[in-house]
């Protein structure tokens, strides 16, 4: 038996509706990145924990069927930066596949990674992620 094309047009919209998981963090803890060059400020512990936090409520607002999502099935290692952003504190976080760079090296890690290199902005005052984007888009 086929299916009817209104049953179709219901299983499609329920899929496209569906939340996003969250990505999967690496269990060993971040890279902080100290002030320098490329760093304004030394994010805290408590800071970079309420970021890893607000991943969870974040994803779920993204529908599933976004094409502009991370790459499922990977465990991500990540670094993190304190940055100035319009006077204001903020963190940018990049995530990749565990393995793919050292953890012991703060990196300007490059844009041209497909879905399996995102990255996010998180207002360290506000306590919400502000952008998120995908490697090489």
């Amino acid at each position: 038996m086929q299916p009817r094309p209104i049953a179709l047009a219901m299983t499609v919209l329920a899929a496209a509706s569906q939340a996003a998981p969250a990505p999967v963090l690496s269990p060993s803890p971040p890279t902080i990145c100290k002030p320098g060059a490329y760093n304004d400020w030394l994010p805290a512990t408590a800071q970079v924990e309420q970021l890893e936090q607000a991943l969870s409520t974040y994803f779920e607002k993204i529908p599933l069927a976004d094409r502009q999502l991370p790459a499922r099935g990977q465990v991500y290692d990540r670094q993190y930066r304190g940055l100035m952003r319009d006077g204001r504190k903020m963190i940018y976080g990049s995530f990749y596949p565990v393995g793919r760079f050292r953890d012991d090296e703060c990196l300007i890690v490059s844009a041209d990674g497909g879905n399996q290199l995102w990255y996010l902005w998180f207002d360290a005052q506000d306590g919400q992620i502000v952008q998120f984007h995908i490697g090489g888009r």
